[in-house]
């Protein structure tokens, strides 16, 4: 065992510039230090270290998350089912648009024909024919009438021509057609001018004497004041109805 004496240090100041008779300062004595024993720092030491629990987070959603989580989807599903639905109103807006144009267009074709009827007779392989404003021929769903026409036909060069609506209906579907064979010799040749796919019903009314009948006049005389057309396209019906020249106020 080694034993440290512990002595005063004193320090005398001596040099130039300090005076000489300045007290002289002593130091403390210091602790004694034994070999194999650390030196004291002022904080007990006791060997062992503390340990400070770490509180970790618990994984997962809270209640208050999960609730707010639903709210988002129910609100979004909303969202997308409000859209959805606008954008399929808005497509069976445009398919009953366009199926009212179709017919619209239909009715506005044969009333441009129903604007100038001629009470013409006609001939088919050289026989005449029954001379009538409008002749309806049930048997084969047809009716046939004279009109003056806007525009000639290229070949005939005449404005006065055969007009004929007729239904097919196995084909389902309805046509305007017109010839310029007033006379023909044999069977007239047929222009299309205008037709109507879907249709699933025809009926065809005359207006004379203040109500509508299934026939039209054979008098002269007296043809009627007007034409309703009844048709059924795509499960809905359309009526169209047209006044004749004489008929109008």
């Amino acid at each position: 065992m080694i034993w440290l004496i512990p002595l005063m240090a004193c320090t005398t100041s001596v040099g130039a510039g300090v005076p000489a008779n300045q007290a002289t300062q002593c130091m403390a004595p210091a602790m004694p230090v034994f070999a194999g024993t650390p030196a004291p720092t002022g904080c007990p030491y006791s060997g062992q270290y503390r340990v400070r629990p770490v509180r970790h987070r618990q994984a997962g959603l809270t209640l208050i998350e999960l609730m707010v989580a639903l709210a988002l989807t129910v609100l979004l599903g909303i969202m997308l089912a409000a859209l959805v639905n606008g954008w399929m109103k808005v497509r069976e807006r445009l398919q009953v648009t366009t199926q009212e144009t179709s017919v619209l267009d239909f009715c506005l074709a044969l009333e441009r024909r129903f604007d100038s009827p001629v009470l013409r007779r006609v001939y088919d392989q050289r026989l005449p024919l029954a001379s009538r404003w409008l002749d309806w021929q049930p048997a084969s769903n047809q009716l046939q009438w004279v009109a003056t026409t806007g525009l000639p036909e290229a070949e005939g060069g005449s404005r006065l021509q055969r007009q004929r609506l007729r239904f097919e209906a196995r084909e389902q579907r309805l046509l305007l057609e017109s010839s310029v064979d007033l006379y023909a010799a044999a069977t007239p040749r047929w222009v299309q001018r205008e037709r109507l796919d879907r249709v699933g019903a025809m009926n065809v009314l005359y207006y004379q004497g203040g109500q509508w009948l299934a026939w039209p006049s054979d008098q002269p005389a007296h043809p009627g004041g007007g034409v309703r057309l009844e048709l059924q396209r795509d499960g809905a019906p359309y009526v169209c109805t047209f006044a004749l020249p004489w008929g109008r106020s």
